[in-house]
C-alpha cells in the first residue's frame, strides 16, 4: 500500500484515490453510490476526495475483506465508527 503525506487541502480524482488507498476504482464508485464515502468537491462532473476519504476507504476495505461484510453492514459499522470518533473528539474537548 502506498504511503502518502497528509495534505489537508489536497483533493484526488477516483483514479488517484484508488492508487493512494489501494482500493479499486470500481469499489470506490460502489462505496460512493451507497453513501459510504463522500466527495469534498466536484470538478467537471468528477467527484474529488480528500485525505479523510483515503483513511475511510482503507478502513472499509479491511472490514469488507477481513470481516466479510456486505454494503449494508459496512454502512452500519461506518456510522458507528463515525459516532465513536465524534464522541472521542467531544471528550478530548472537555476539561
Amino acid at each position: 500500500m502506498p504511503v502518502f503525506v497528509c495534505d489537508s487541502e489536497a483533493t484526488y480524482s477516483v483514479d488517484i484515490l484508488a492508487e493512494l488507498s489501494g482500493v479499486s476504482s470500481d469499489t470506490i464508485l460502489e462505496y460512493h453510490e451507497h453513501g459510504l464515502i463522500r466527495p469534498v468537491a466536484a470538478a467537471a462532473l468528477e467527484p474529488l476526495y480528500d485525505d479523510e476519504a483515503i483513511r475511510r476507504l482503507r478502513r472499509l476495505d479491511s472490514l469488507r475483506k477481513i470481516g466479510g461484510m456486505n454494503l449494508a453492514g459496512l454502512g452500519l459499522v461506518a456510522r458507528l465508527l463515525d459516532e465513536v470518533e465524534q464522541l472521542r473528539a467531544e471528550r478530548r474537548g472537555q476539561p
